[in-house]
C-alpha cells in the first residue's frame, strides 16, 4: 500500500529550490536587445575607469542576471569575489545562479565559502543542501538542514526541508516529527499536511493520512496533488468510488493531468470496468498523443469490449508513432483476425515477422509462423 516516496521528494524538490529562484523568477521577464547593450556599454565604461571596483562588478552580475544573461552574470559574480574574497552577497548570487543552472558540485563549493563568511544565515545551509541532493548526497543534506533550523527554528520552512530530507532516507517518524511541527510554526501550509499525509502512508498511518488530506484541500481546494494522493490512499484500501470522486475533482482542476487520467484508467481496468477505462486512456491519447503505451492500454480495453474495429483504429494510429514495433504489428493483426480481414492481417503478421528477424528473434518470428499457418487453415 506504500507509494513511492521518492516521487514525493522528486516533488518537494521544486518546493526546495522555491527560495533559491524566487527573486531569478521575478527578475527573468523579457528585456530588449538592446538593454544587453546599453548594460555593456555602461559597465565597460565603469570598470575602465576603475578596473579593480567590486561592487561595480557585482552591480554588473545583477543587472546580467535581471535580462537571464546568467552565465556572463557569474563570471562578473567570480570578478567581484576575486576582488573582494569577503564580498558576501557575491557568493550568495554566484550561488543561486549555479543552483538554477543545476551545476550542482560548484554550487556546493561556493556555499562552502558563502558559510564561511556569513554562517548565521539560515538560507545557505538549505541552499548548500539542495546542492547535495542534486548530487545524490542524501546523507550529507542532513547535517545543513538541522544547522538551518538551528538557526531559524521559527521558519516553517527549515522544518520541512528537514523533515523531507529524512523521509527520502526512509526514516519516516523523524519526518513525521518535523511536519507536525512546522504545522504548529504555520498551519496554512497546505503542501505541509500533503508531505505529513504522504509520511502517514509510509507509517500505515491510513485514517490519519486521509484527516491530512482533508485539512490540505481545506487550505488550497485548488492544489490538484491532494486530491491524486488523496485517491490513491482510497485506492489501496477498497475505497473505489470515493478515489474516483477525488481523481474527478483533480481532473477538474488540471483538466491535462497525465498522472491523474493513468491511475484512474488503470484502476478502472483493474475493476474490469473497461468501457470507462478506454474513456480515460481516450482522453490521455488527446493529452499525450506521442505516448505509444496508452494507445496499446486502450486499444485493450476496447478488445475487452469486443470493439475491434475500434481496436485496428487504435493499433493503426499506435503505428504511426511506432513503425519499428513487432508487437504491435502482430497485436494489428489479432485484431483483424476477429474483424475476418485474413488478408490483411496476413500482412501484418509479415511485417512483424520481418521486423523479428531483423532485431535477432527467431523464436518469437517462429510463433508468428505458427499463426499464419492458423490463418491459412482458415482460408
Amino acid at each position: 500500500m506504500l507509494k513511492p516516496y521518492r516521487g514525493l521528494i522528486a516533488v518537494f524538490i521544486v518546493f526546495l529550490l522555491v527560495s533559491v529562484v524566487h527573486f531569478l523568477w521575478e527578475k527573468s521577464y523579457l528585456r530588449p536587445n538592446s538593454r544587453y547593450k546599453e548594460i555593456t556599454e555602461k559597465y565597460t565604461k565603469l570598470v575602465r575607469e576603475n578596473p579593480e571596483n567590486a561592487e561595480t562588478y557585482f552591480k554588473w552580475g545583477e543587472e546580467l542576471e535581471n535580462i537571464s544573461k546568467y552565465e556572463e552574470a557569474i563570471e562578473k559574480y567570480k570578478r567581484t569575489a576575486k576582488i573582494n574574497p569577503k564580498n558576501f552577497e557575491a557568493y550568495r548570487s554566484w550561488g543561486y545562479l549555479l543552483l538554477n543552472l543545476a551545476r550542482y558540485e560548484e554550487a556546493m563549493d561556493i556555499y562552502k565559502r558563502a558559510v564561511e563568511i556569513n554562517p548565521s544565515l539560515d538560507r545557505l545551509y538549505q541552499n548548500w543542501a539542495v546542492a547535495l541532493e542534486g548530487l545524490g548526497r542524501y546523507e550529507d543534506t542532513i547535517d545543513r538542514h538541522k544547522k538551518a533550523l538551528q538557526l531559524n527554528p521559527e521558519d516553517d520552512y527549515n522544518s520541512v526541508s528537514l523533515g523531507l530530507a529524512l523521509g527520502n532516507l526512509g526514516q519516516y517518524e523523524p519526518a513525521k516529527k518535523q511536519f507536525e511541527n512546522a504545522i504548529k510554526i504555520n498551519p496554512k501550509n497546505d503542501k505541509t499536511y500533503l508531505y505529513l499525509a504522504l509520511t502517514l502512508n509510509r507509517l500505515a498511518l491510513y485514517n490519519e493520512e486521509i484527516e491530512n488530506y482533508r485539512k490540505a484541500a481545506e487550505i488550497n481546494p485548488e492544489n490538484e496533488g491532494i486530491y491524486y494522493y488523496w485517491a490513491l490512499t482510497l485506492i489501496d484500501l477498497g475505497r473505489h468510488e470515493e478515489a474516483f470522486e477525488k481523481f474527478q475533482k483533480a481532473v477538474e482542476i488540471n483538466p491535462k493531468s497525465v498522472r491523474t487520467y493513468e491511475s484512474w484508467a488503470a484502476s478502472l481496468e483493474k475493476l474490469g470496468r473497461y468501457e470507462e477505462a478506454a474513456d480515460k486512456y481516450e482522453k490521455l491519447v488527446k493529452i499525450n498523443p506521442k505516448e505509444y503505451k496508452l494507445y496499446l492500454d486502450w486499444a485493450y480495453c476496447v478488445k475487452k469490449l469486443d470493439k475491434h474495429r475500434a481496436a485496428v483504429h487504435i493499433y493503426k494510429k499506435a503505428k504511426e508513432i511506432r513503425p519499428d514495433s513487432p508487437e504491435l504489428y502482430s497485436l494489428l493483426a489479432s485484431s483483424l483476425v476477429e474483424i475476418n480481414k485474413i488478408d490483411e492481417a496476413k500482412e501484418e503478421y509479415g511485417k512483424a515477422r520481418e521486423l523479428f528477424i531483423k532485431q535477432g528473434r527467431e523464436e518469437a518470428a517462429k510463433t508468428i509462423d505458427e499463426l499464419l499457418k492458423l490463418l491459412v487453415s482458415k482460408r
